[in-house]
């Protein structure tokens, strides 16, 4: 169908147009409907909507430029359309991504509290070395204090024994001095 535009011929689709459209962009709230139209309300353009904008973004004279020779609000319209089509492109792609990142943080989640798990297991184990340690410490520094005892008891053994070795010849020395 051939609508005039300012004039001059203009490739148009009237189909959608009078059923759906005019009623949508004469509502009071249109530019409010399409303020709110984030997040959840996104997913609303899906690949049904984007072929049934296709008809309009392969009409030729179906450009912002084109559409503000008419009305700004008209260009506005030609940008969002175009805006939305190649979100659901960018969407199809982002969103297996999106999904991947989410089961990967759950699992990088899980791991973190196994990983929390495994660090208390090793700070107590850590905490139990460190006692054991100071027990094994204590353990040989009392072993060393009873070497030292040990070797100077026999030191003095010795002393002793080197005394009446020394003094053996005295005895005789002295049996003989007593008969005397």
């Amino acid at each position: 169908m051939t609508q005039l535009v300012k004039k001059e011929p203009v490739d148009a689709v009237t189909t959608s147009w009078t059923q759906f459209c005019s009623k949508m962009v004469f509502s009071s709230s249109f530019i409010k409907d399409l303020q709110e139209m984030k997040g959840d309300g996104l997913a609303n353009v899906n690949d049904e909507t984007c072929e049934l904008l296709e008809v309009y973004l392969k009409i030729q004279n179906f450009s912002p430029e084109n559409a503000k020779k008419v009305s700004a609000a008209g260009e506005g319209l030609a940008i969002w359309v175009g805006a939305m089509k190649r979100y659901r492109e960018v969407t199809k792609i982002v969103a297996p991504k999106i999904l991947m990142l989410k089961e990967k943080d759950e699992q990088l989640a899980a791991a973190n509290v196994i990983l929390e798990e495994k660090e208390r297991g090793l700070a107590v184990a850590k905490a139990k070395m460190d006692e054991m340690e100071a027990k094994r410490k204590e353990a040989n520094d009392e072993a060393d204090a009873m070497k030292k005892e040990l070797q100077g008891e026999q030191a003095k053994s010795r002393a002793a024994e080197n005394l009446i070795n020394s003094l053996k010849g005295e005895r005789d020395r002295w049996e003989l001095d007593k008969d005397k």
